[in-house]
């Protein structure tokens, strides 16, 4: 039987990241916002992969805001980043995205993945679900988020030939030092075929 890893290295042919033949998809057991998915990306020299994931639940602050990704501001203000921190998951702060409104407003969540409910906080319950995790690493200042989801919805959902579910889309920050200039980040965008 091979490896994920090898297995990871022969889908790689068509194009610049892991495609796997649909419906081929890796099972994760623990949090697909995690060390180990970059590893395998990493080793298969890869940017993307496919990945089905069991239900999974997250705590943190959910808020409308003129523009995308407001809640940090909130959740920084609020108490929010220091009670996520509290509870010691190991697990990467993540943004969640639920869609834009008409007038570009963003209904967005600031969250951590955690069994359980804590006072004061919000919570979103994700079903079992497949994945789309593209990972990117390099300057912050370089603009890396945009342009990632440009291509994404510009050009990697139609050659995946998937398209996003109604489920809200997540950027899961592994690493973000603007003092550096450096992060990593996971977006996992939960898909359907075509």
């Amino acid at each position: 039987m091979k490896s994920t890893a090898e297995g990871l290295k022969e889908a790689k042919e068509e194009v610049k990241g892991y495609r796997p033949k649909m419906p081929e998809i890796i099972e994760m057991a623990e949090s697909i916002c995690s060390m180990k998915v970059k590893e395998m990306l990493k080793e298969a020299g890869a940017e993307y992969m496919f990945v089905q994931k069991e239900a999974f639940h997250m705590v943190g602050r959910r808020r409308v805001t003129p523009d995308g990704g407001g809640a940090w501001g909130v959740a920084r203000a609020d108490g929010t980043i220091e009670k996520m921190e509290a509870l010691g998951t190991g697990k990467p702060f993540c943004g969640l995205c639920f869609g834009f409104g008409a007038d570009g407003s963003n209904d967005n969540m600031v969250a951590v993945e955690y069994e359980g409910e804590l006072e004061g906080l919000e919570s979103f319950s994700y079903p079992p679900h497949r994945w789309l995790v593209y990972v990117l690493s390099g300057k912050v200042s370089e603009d890396l988020l945009g342009n990632a989801w440009w291509y994404i919805n510009n050009k990697l959902l139609d050659e995946l030939e998937i398209k996003k579910d109604n489920l809200p889309t997540m950027e899961a920050y592994l690493e973000w030092d603007n003092e550096n200039d450096r992060c990593s980040v996971e977006i996992c965008i939960p898909y359907v075929e075509r």
